[in-house]
């Protein structure tokens, strides 16, 4: 069952999921065949690494089939039958935990069937629920429209004209709110694509309603107003200008202050959200000079880690989050404030990578603090890495290599760097900055073992390459050997 679409399933099941599916497929929601479940619970025996030289498909028919001859193709119809059982599992438990689809679902049902008092009945504390709820989430919104919308048309049947005046303009509301929160994320997506795709823009959207879209006008006729609603607006607003102007950065100081004071109608879902926008303006400008926007990072980092943000929809913190914290410490000289960060915060990271992480991170600010030995003790310690992390171990490499003197050592990291390039899979100008490093590295290596360049003249070629990793490590090194 190799590189099969129901063991990739399965094996994302833990363990309290991997018993409900089989108390589902045996319930009448399901409605498989005993010989499917049969099946299913031989394969669970190898739960959960599921190892392709332990499953054999045909002691498992014989199992299942006793003295019959072995078919394939009934195998093949087994395994599609619960890989659509699982789809249909996984939708279930969605459904299951969606409690605004599950109302809309009802009252959609109670309204087509015309049980109409049963509808007022069920819609009455939905309606009550979207009247008081001012915690907004980006998508949430679209519920709350949608049964507003089918509680209006239900009114509208029963002429209860009145009612139908409140429900629209709770509809309306909603509409709006869903509405300009989708179109900043609509807009951060096209943001992003243009980072890496030459993306052009062909949607009436973008191209045609957006442009022409008074939202200065609109958001200045709220004037004052303090309401959640108002506050969501204005920091929907301010998103919209910082993904449309990356110079706005009036729009960034507004959407910051109000993100601090959020946590009262915001979700923690879109309060997370939010943090990724505002720290998607700071790297954007941290690419050049200055360092507002790195302390900005750095302090908008603090709140994500004391509201524990970072867990959001999640168990785990991301590899990328506690990478995108460490490298600002790094940028802001706050080492001790870093290797704390490691101490309280590694505990978060998914088990499968946190340790090697923590080694990486460790031998970095051993690095920093140059308490070399520890450093090259902590990558040693480096089994496994991820493989967008294995380059700049390289490079660490050959920089604790040469402030250790290690000359035989150093020469083999860079010939292995050498090669490694050749096909790394990362951007052309990564590379290029990786190459820039690995040659003026070996050029003062050459330098401080021969003595055969210029270093004054290799030192003013550093300073004015903008695609160089490690530049400020090599001008330093320039500079002891100048002295």
């Amino acid at each position: 069952m190799k590189n099969s679409r129901l063991i990739q399933l399965l094996k994302t099941f833990p363990e309290e999921e991997i018993n409900e599916f089989e108390k589902f497929l045996q319930s009448p929601l399901s409605g498989s065949r005993n010989y499917v479940i049969q099946f299913f619970r031989e394969l669970k025996k190898q739960y959960p690494e599921f190892p392709e030289d332990k499953i054999d498909r045909e002691k498992i028919f014989l199992k299942i089939y006793k003295n019959k001859d072995y078919k394939d193709s009934t195998v093949r119809s087994i395994v599609s039958n619960l890989i659509a059982d699982a789809e249909h599992y996984l939708s279930y438990r969605n459904f299951r935990s969606n409690k605004p689809l599950q109302d809309y679902s009802l009252l959609t049902e109670l309204r087509s069937r015309e049980l109409h008092n049963y509808f007022d009945l069920k819609s009455k504390p939905i309606l009550k629920h979207i009247k008081e709820n001012k915690q907004f989430d980006f998508h949430d919104n679209l519920y709350d429209y949608l049964i507003s919308l089918k509680i209006a048309e239900h009114y509208f049947i029963k002429e209860r004209f009145k009612d139908v005046v409140e429900i629209v303009n709770i509809m309306n509301d909603n509409l709006l709110l869903f509405f300009t929160a989708n179109t900043s994320t609509v807009l951060h997506f096209s943001d992003i694509l243009k980072t890496f795709f030459p993306y052009k823009t062909d949607n009436y959207l973008e191209k045609n309603f957006l442009p022409n879209l008074n939202y200065d006008g609109f958001i200045s006729s709220i004037g004052n107003d303090k309401s959640p609603e108002a506050r969501y607006l204005k920091l929907n607003f301010n998103i919209y200008n910082i993904l449309t102007d990356h110079s706005s950065h009036e729009s960034f100081d507004r959407l910051k202050e109000i993100w601090i004071g959020s946590r009262d109608f915001l979700t923690d879902s879109a309060r997370k959200a939010v943090f990724d926008l505002l720290g998607n303006f700071c790297l954007i400008h941290n690419r050049k000079k200055g360092t507002r926007y790195v302390k900005e990072f750095f302090e908008l980092s603090k709140i994500l880690l004391r509201d524990k943000l970072f867990l959001t929809n999640t168990k785990v913190m991301h590899i990328n989050t506690f990478r995108q914290i460490t490298l600002h410490c790094y940028m802001l000289n706050e080492i001790d404030w870093c290797e704390k960060f490691v101490k309280n915060y590694s505990k978060y990271l998914a088990e499968d990578v946190r340790q090697m992480l923590v080694d990486f991170t460790m031998a970095d600010i051993s690095f920093r603090k140059k308490d070399f030995q520890n450093a090259l003790f902590y990558l040693s310690n480096v089994k496994e890495l991820k493989i967008y992390l294995k380059l700049e171990l390289k490079e660490m490499y050959i920089k604790v290599y040469y402030e250790l003197g290690y000359t035989e050592q150093l020469y083999y990291a860079f010939d292995s760097f050498r090669h490694y390039l050749k096909n790394a899979p990362f951007l052309p100008n990564y590379i290029l900055s990786a190459k820039n490093f690995l040659r003026y590295s070996t050029s003062l290596v050459n330098h401080k073992m021969k003595n055969d360049s210029d270093i004054e003249i290799l030192r003013k070629e550093i300073s004015g390459d903008l695609t160089v990793h490690n530049k400020n490590w090599l001008l330093e090194k320039a500079d002891e050997l100048c002295d």
